[in-house]
């Protein structure tokens, strides 16, 4: 029983030393060389971290919220990219998500009383991923390997072993795109998100998007914004609203190499 148990945490360790590894062999140079149009390869790094609320909602026939049970959710994550110049991506996404559900007392109102005691649960997950991204369109797909199921409405669990994206627009100007299993941290918007981004200076980069399929119950509209404070440094934040008093905030940092491509 007692190796049973300790079989998880020996399969992450084997997942975050490849992390490891993986990251330290990824081609970060300042002095990153040019293609024949004078574009050069750049790595960035991004970390974000945060939290808030989702309910597990209960309907009656007519759809109508008969019951509400918030739940909260903590979580952070780091992606580590290189992109040469001719716009191929190579990267790694990992993370962490905590669920935690308090303890519950409910009278059926013909004097019985029910206790649901509270749990705490930790999914840590690694994402290395593949794409290509020029400057009006984007394409990319990535292995999802987690310790647990993830986590979808009405109680619901997501299980799949890949991630994806489609983009088009202008990603220096403004953009659309349809993203799978690649929010950062994963479970801070919605296993399937559309989001709208621009650039109203070069400085500034800002979005909003919605978040569907769990675990927020009915989705989650979101906004977020970019601030680079420095041509190699920018801070984030991310705002999360949903039905039900559902709601998220994360905030992060993000720096590339060099500052301009």
């Amino acid at each position: 029983m007692g190796a049973s148990v300790a079989i998880p945490e020996v399969r992450m360790s084997v997942r975050l030393a490849c992390l490891a590894a993986f990251i330290a062999v990824l081609p970060v140079s300042v002095d990153a060389p040019r293609d024949s149009a004078g574009r050069r390869g750049q790595t960035r790094i991004e970390a974000m971290g945060g939290g808030g609320q989702y309910g597990v909602v209960s309907y009656g026939c007519e759809g109508e919220v008969l019951d509400v049970i918030h739940r909260e959710i903590a979580n952070g994550g780091l992606v580590v990219e290189h992109e040469t110049a001719g716009g191929i991506v190579l990267g790694v996404r990992g993370g962490e998500t905590r669920h935690k559900a308090d303890e519950r007392v409910v009278s059926d109102g013909f004097g019985n009383t029910y206790v649901y005691p509270g749990w705490e649960s930790t999914n840590r997950y690694v994402n290395p991923f593949l794409a290509y991204e020029s400057r009006y369109a984007g394409l990319g797909a990535g292995w999802l390997s987690a310790e647990k199921q993830f986590v979808t409405p009405e109680d619901g669990t997501l299980d799949v072993p890949f991630t994806a994206h489609l983009r088009f627009g202008d990603r220096e100007g403004t953009s659309y795109s349809l993203r799978f299993m690649e929010d950062v941290p994963l479970e801070s918007e919605g296993h399937l998100s559309m989001a709208f981004d621009f650039h109203p200076s070069p400085r500034t980069e800002l979005g909003a998007g919605i978040g569907m399929f769990g675990p927020y119950d009915g989705g989650l509209l979101g906004l977020k914004g970019k601030f680079w404070l420095t041509p190699a440094a920018a801070a984030q934040v991310r705002v999360g609203l949903g039905a039900n008093q559902q709601y998220n905030f994360h905030g992060g940092l993000s720096a590339r190499w060099p500052a301009r491509r």
